[in-house]
């Protein structure tokens, strides 16, 4: 994490701040405060303002609330519009990280304010507390001049940062200070006024000199929230109005994953085993299960050079859990992002088509000083084992596209059908030619919100004839038949009788199907029919 540091600014005197569970009160200034609480993701916040702690006499009219306060948003929009939108998205992202923030404001200097937040959704309205007594804070006295002022630019690494909250306090401060990521700076960065902290005592601005260390708090939920980071900033120097400092300070972010892939029974394949992280390891554990009966023979394989394959091992637990661990070489480390390993396994034959997961369990990760790092994300794996059936599974798309991957056995046909209900009645929308284990389609929309799909080996017996348009003078042609079937492709050039048929092609069936590209159709018209002699 780096940080980069200049100066400006004056601030204010802070008398009292409280902090109740769930809920952090900061930026306390003469005029306002700022609240900040957990609350499920896409609630709307607000707050109940009083001046006692029974709750009895609301402010409400006399106080304002600010939901989401945010400076400039992104800084490197040129107009309104722009400002906005991007406001917006950080809102967005700040609720969708389970937090919720309020900004009150036109308060009295030097007074006491009670409080409850609220938080409203579709799903109900949440008041925090319920009853009294009531929370408070008491705003400052006044503004005072703040000499050296300095300002903080830190990056705060993770992989979904934008929009969180990130608190910043000091042992001999009274209140923390909040700001949003991405608000005033990059998406990966968090801006404060260092002149916004106020000394213990309450009766000044907290003064720094020396070497100041500081605490940075990422809030919310996921894996990037809940990380506290130690901050450290040089005062040392004469004042100056205006002054860069740079500092670095680094986090501990590990993140594991294991791939997907797609094999046929009796196959043999693998899915790589990689890491992202912000520091080096000196190894690396993690507990996945895998469901019984579609994998066998699994076996862990060393990809990375700084990978030890004398140290690397699987050992298998009970119902289907498998323990697996990492090593470096002697003298070496794992390094920051790289595929480490490969998980090697077999498809086992006579068992009904699957997806099957591989789950992680837990992940444990060390640093090369044996010291503990934080593993904040593991991704899980699949495995698409095809046997006999054909699997289908739906891709997310636009309200105006409907797709689906198609899993099969290669140089098989399969038809899909679609039913407006999951009991039926059922409709094949779509004749299916496979190369591969897999493919993509893109599905025929309806007039029905809600559509069931599903698929099936096609039987190609009678023969089919599908056509595709190439240019203005070609088209390609799709035969489904029956394998080991002599067929005769035919085509005339208009159907009134007599109609006048000729041979293009003629061929033996070693599939299912066969694709022919690239038939010339001088006529205007043109018109194409199979045959079996």
């Amino acid at each position: 994490m780096a940080i980069a540091l200049c100066g400006l600014l004056t601030h204010q005197r802070l008398t009292a701040q409280t902090t109740q569970t769930n809920i952090t009160v900061a930026n306390v200034t003469p005029s306002e405060f700022t609240l900040i609480w957990k609350a499920p993701a896409g609630s709307l916040p607000d707050v109940r303002v009083f001046a006692d702690e029974a709750g009895t006499q609301s402010l409400s009219g006399q106080v304002g609330v600010e939901p989401f306060p945010l400076h400039t948003g992104y800084p490197g929009a040129t107009n309104a519009f722009e400002r906005r939108a991007s406001k917006s998205f950080l809102r967005s992202k700040t609720t969708g990280h389970g937090l919720q923030s309020a900004r009150v404001r036109g308060c009295a200097p030097g007074t006491t304010y009670y409080f409850q937040v609220v938080s409203s959704s579709p799903a109900g309205t949440n008041v925090n507390p319920r009853t009294a007594p009531l929370p408070s804070v008491t705003t400052a006295l006044r503004n005072s001049f703040v000499a050296d002022s300095v300002q903080v630019l830190m990056e705060v690494q993770g992989l979904d940062v934008a929009g969180r909250i990130v608190t910043l306090s000091h042992s001999n401060t009274l209140s923390s200070i909040a700001a949003v990521v991405g608000d005033g700076a990059g998406t990966n960065e968090v801006w404060f006024n260092l002149s916004e902290l106020m000394s213990l005592d309450g009766g000044n601005n907290f003064t720094p000199s020396g070497s100041l260390r500081l605490v940075a708090q990422v809030l919310g939920s996921g894996p990037d929230g809940g990380r506290v980071l130690p901050v450290t900033v040089d005062f040392a120097g004469a004042f100056s109005v205006a002054r860069s400092v740079q500092a670095l300070v680094s986090t501990e972010l590990v993140a594991l994953t294991l791939g997907q892939t797609v094999l046929q029974a009796g196959q043999t394949s693998s899915v790589p085993v990689s890491m992202d992280s912000s520091v080096p390891l000196g190894a690396l554990d993690f507990t996945f299960q895998i469901p019984p009966g579609h994998l066998s023979n699994l076996v862990l394989e060393a990809v990375a050079p700084e990978v030890d394959p004398a140290k690397l091992t699987l050992q298998a637990l009970a119902n289907g859990r498998w323990l697996a661990t990492i090593l470096p070489r002697s003298g070496q480390s794992l390094l920051a992002a790289a595929e480490l390993a490969r998980l090697r396994f077999s498809a086992i034959r006579g068992v009904p088509s699957a997806f099957v997961p591989l789950g992680i369990e837990s992940a444990h990760a060390k640093k090369s000083d044996a010291t503990v790092a934080n593993v904040a994300l593991f991704r899980p794996g699949r495995v698409v084992v095809v046997v006999e059936e054909p699997l289908l599974e739906a891709l997310p798309g636009t309200s105006d596209s409907r797709s689906v991957v198609l899993y099969g056995k290669p140089w098989f046909a399969y038809g899909i059908d679609s039913s407006p209900t999951i009991k039926g009645p059922w409709t094949t929308v779509l004749k299916v030619a496979l190369t591969n284990l897999s493919r993509t389609l893109s599905l025929p929309r309806g007039p029905e919100a809600q559509l069931f799909y599903r698929a099936f080996e096609a039987n190609t017996s009678p023969s089919e004839l599908q056509i595709a348009r190439r240019t203005s003078n070609q088209v390609d042609l799709l035969v489904f038949g029956i394998t080991g079937t002599n067929y005769s492709v035919q085509a005339a050039g208009n159907i009134s009788a007599p109609m006048q048929w000729h041979d293009i092609l003629s061929f033996k069936l070693t599939n299912s199907f066969r694709s022919i590209g690239g038939i010339s159709t001088t006529n205007r018209e043109t018109y194409f029919r199979i045959q079996a002699p």
